[in-house]
């Protein structure tokens, strides 16, 4: 079982897009798309949902889109478990 199966939808997509720039953290859109499945506007969405959710839990996360790149920027003092708790608040299935 992946992380990600615990999550609602929206929240799993996120997750993934998050995961794949983790692993790769200067990518193009269209090789994220490709990676993720996404369309240009699903992936933008979830770009624009990460970004909020980060800032509303004060997270050094953020995604930048320019010219089709998409670049992750983390801070020094963020670790992957606080990521993780980014999407896990919403999980029911991980709630249970």
């Amino acid at each position: 079982m992946y992380l990600a199966d615990l999550m609602e939808k929206s929240e799993a997509g996120q997750f993934i897009v998050l995961s794949y720039l983790q692993q790769h953290s200067t990518s193009s859109l269209k090789d994220v798309m490709s990676e993720t499945g996404f369309s240009k506007a699903t992936l933008t969405k979830y770009i624009s949902l990460i970004n909020d959710k980060a800032a509303d839990h004060h997270a050094a996360v953020s995604i930048q889109l320019q010219d089709e790149t998409l670049s992750l920027s983390i801070g020094p003092d963020t670790k992957g478990r606080d990521i993780r708790r980014l999407f896990l608040g919403n999980a029911v299935k991980y709630q249970i």
